[in-house]
């Protein structure tokens, strides 16, 4: 076998000079604990080639746990416990730690996906991001994103959601989609089949956007902060005393869009006693506005009470009142008093109007 010469150079570095610089020729380096064992201030010119991962100051580079061909693990036991799983990449302390056999992952970040076995096809990128998910096709993006998640599936969450903040717990549910900030706020979020919930809504099945059950009221004229539908009970009373009613039936619907209520009233009756002075209808869902005056809303009725006038129906200010004029002649109004509803048989209020909110 010819002798290897080697040379020191002026730059401090060592060529080889002989027997021939083109002959090909292998350097064997012992290993120590299965890392390539490195001398310190090397330079290497060409491609250097090892079948174990490789130490460079302490980081691990290599495939991981397996030595799996299409798997690239970066950091200190990042993808260790490995044995099967395929196309997976792993960069940052233990990130994919516990991964066995599942593939197609991607993890970025200290402990990023720790705790996925065989969970697969996840992207976690950020410290502790997906540190505790066992699931499959999550994608978790921002520091410690998602990191309460266990067994949901199908998640994707922008920001620094941990899966169970802002009253929403999704650590075992899926296919959800959550915009949060970086302390973990939900700023809006939606599920498959789910409407679209902005910051302190709740979502339900179906489609649409979910606004917070309580106004989260916006100083923008040309944003829409609020809307709502529900029901209420429509109650008569007097102002000189509330009167003993039977009652056949009682609705009161309504529609809010911003800040106008749109409602209907179905009030019916047949049989009233006590009570006295002028009537009102009570009951309305937000109190009207007291800067606008009285919203008139237009009646239906069916009494014996009433025979030569008309009937208004005004929504009164910074109450949750109607209150009920009737109208004999032009300019001429009178109160409707409790004595007046005192009919035989059956009667009834129909009511539609919209007014203003408080």
């Amino acid at each position: 076998m010819g002798q290897l010469v080697f040379q020191a150079t002026a730059g401090g570095q060592v060529a080889l000079v002989g027997p021939n610089p083109s002959t090909n020729f292998s350097l064997n380096v012992p290993a120590v604990n299965s890392t390539l064992a490195t001398l310190a201030a090397q330079t290497f010119t060409g491609q250097q080639t090892d079948t174990v991962d490789a130490s460079i100051s302490g980081l691990t580079v290599g495939k991981g746990g397996g030595a799996v061909a299409s798997n690239t693990a970066v950091g200190a036991s990042a993808l260790a416990s490995n044995s099967s799983g395929a196309n997976t990449t792993s960069v940052g302390n233990q990130a994919g730690f516990s991964q066995t056999t599942s593939s197609n992952n991607s993890y970025f970040g200290n402990q990023a996906g720790l705790a996925n076995v065989t969970g697969a096809g996840n992207c976690y990128f950020g410290v502790s991001s997906g540190v505790a998910a066992t699931g499959s096709n999550n994608s978790f993006y921002g520091f410690s994103a998602g990191y309460l998640v266990t067994s949901g599936a199908k998640n994707t969450i922008l920001g620094g959601f941990s899966g169970n903040q802002g009253g929403l717990d999704i650590r075992t549910s899926s296919n959800y989609i959550v915009l949060s900030d970086g302390d973990g706020n939900p700023l809006a979020f939606t599920a498959n089949s789910n409407t679209f919930a902005l910051q302190g809504g709740t979502i339900s099945a179906g489609t649409g956007i979910a606004f917070p059950a309580t106004q989260s009221a916006s100083s923008n004229a040309n944003t829409l902060d609020d809307y709502e539908e529900g029901t209420f009970t429509p109650v008569i009373n007097g102002s000189g005393g509330n009167p003993t009613v039977t009652y056949s039936f009682q609705l009161g619907t309504y529609t809010k869009i911003g800040n106008i209520v749109n409602f209907s009233i179905d009030v019916r009756w047949n049989g009233l006693s006590g009570g006295g002075g002028s009537v009102s209808i009570v009951g309305l869902p937000f109190t009207v506005n007291g800067s606008y005056g009285r919203y008139v809303a237009s009646i239906e009725t069916y009494t014996n009470a009433f025979t030569g006038s008309y009937l208004a129906a005004e929504c009164v200010e910074s109450s949750t009142q109607i209150g009920l004029v009737g109208i004999s002649t032009i300019g001429t109004n009178t109160s409707v008093t409790v004595a007046n509803l005192a009919v035989t048989g059956i009667a009834y209020f129909r009511i539609t109007g919209s007014y203003r909110v408080a």
